[in-house]
């Protein structure tokens, strides 16, 4: 589980062609051997046991030497048949190298594009060291708006009324690096797939996958779903069921994942979105949290944001996503037939960000307020 309770249980190298080489028949008017001269063979005590190739009284088949007369005539291999064998002996050995080279060209070609060895899965950003792009100053994470004080680039909570920039921008990019094949319309993430700050300067492949998004196990995923779902969706995370992952939850479950220390069952859970909208009013009844959600599509104007119909059953939309949320995952499309939803075996959800990142010159948060997917949200204690 990457956020608030405990996780359920829920990568191509070409391929060489080659014939195998066929051998030439042999030629009919070949000179079988060098034998005796004429006279010898002509000599009528010649058996049949003593010409070529027959069997002896021992059982032993003759075939290096004839007998004539009691005397052993030596005789010559048929001298074609063995130019023939070295020819294709040496065809075989020279086929033999060319395949042990082009092995090892592929290997070579498959260990620089990041292939792992022990899952024949690629790894899209292999180098842990290399830059992505340059951060001018911190993006901070933060789950709850206005009240989780878990950054330390921001540890004033009020100094973040719509949540964390970093999730936003998380979002943003899984919607953005998503296969365009798949005609992804947006992105859901919990808060709790991110789990650090992008601190100013170089971010490299191994900042992102070892504190930004470092849950390893998880996929992408491409859903098929419908508005009334998305509602759905959208309140199930924020049901206060009453259990907190701790820390020494998290190290048993999550070792090398960095911990945080929730406050509320629900914080970790919290969603964010890209091409999606709305607010939230966490003191509200359970199901009624969410409200005035618009969607506004991948591929659609900036100004075309349009209120999304919850009541409707049958629109489908397409929705990028973790594997984890997709298979039910902190309460996220619980509702989704399996035969809508998209496993991306080969395709880590960090890959996806990482893509993103190394696209941008700078990595900068939402510019403004209102990019951010929680337009308002309401608190016991607060009114704005």
């Amino acid at each position: 589980n990457n956020s608030g309770a405990l996780r359920a249980s829920p990568h191509v190298e070409g391929e060489q062609e080659g014939g195998h080489p066929t051998s030439s028949s042999g030629r009919e008017d070949d000179v079988s051997t060098l034998g005796p001269p004429p006279e010898l063979r002509q000599q009528p005590g010649l058996s049949q046991m003593q010409r070529r190739g027959s069997n002896g009284s021992d059982g032993t088949h003759l075939t290096a030497a004839d007998t004539v007369h009691g005397s052993t005539v030596v005789t010559a291999k048929r001298m074609d048949n063995v130019c023939g064998f070295m020819s294709r002996r040496s065809f075989f050995v020279s086929i033999s190298v060319f395949v042990i080279l082009l092995l090892v060209v592929g290997l070579a070609v498959g260990l620089t594009k990041g292939t792992d060895p022990t899952t024949d899965e690629q790894v899209l950003f292999p180098d842990p060291d290399e830059v992505l792009t340059t951060v001018p100053e911190p993006v901070c994470f933060s789950y709850l708006p206005k009240m989780s004080n878990l950054s330390k680039a921001c540890p004033d909570p009020t100094s973040l009324p719509r949540g964390g920039p970093l999730c936003q921008l998380v979002a943003e990019g899984l919607l953005e690096a998503a296969d365009p094949a798949a005609n992804i319309d947006i992105a859901i993430t919990n808060a709790g797939a991110i789990r650090s700050d992008a601190l100013a300067g170089d971010l490299t492949v191994g900042t992102v996958r070892t504190q930004v998004l470092p849950f390893s196990e998880d996929r992408a995923a491409y859903l098929s779903v419908t508005p009334a779902e998305i509602k759905a969706t959208l309140e199930a995370p924020l049901v206060d069921d009453g259990l907190i992952f701790t820390e020494a939850m998290q190290k048993e479950f999550f070792p090398d994942v960095p911990t945080v220390k929730l406050h509320w069952s629900y914080e970790a859970k919290y969603p964010y979105a890209a091409g999606l909208r709305y607010d939230v009013d966490i003191a509200a009844p359970d199901g009624e949290k969410v409200s005035n959600i618009v969607i506004n599509p991948r591929y659609a104007g900036d100004d075309d944001w349009i209120a999304l119909d919850v009541t409707d059953t049958s629109t489908l939309i397409r929705v990028v996503t973790s594997d984890y949320l997709a298979g039910g995952g902190d309460g996220y499309f619980t509702g989704v037939p399996r035969e809508r939803i998209e496993i991306q075996e080969n395709l880590e959800l960090a890959d996806l960000f990482l893509s993103y990142c190394s696209r941008q010159e700078e990595l900068i948060g939402p510019d403004r307020i209102v990019d951010m997917s929680t337009r308002e949200y309401l608190t016991a204690t607060t009114d704005d």
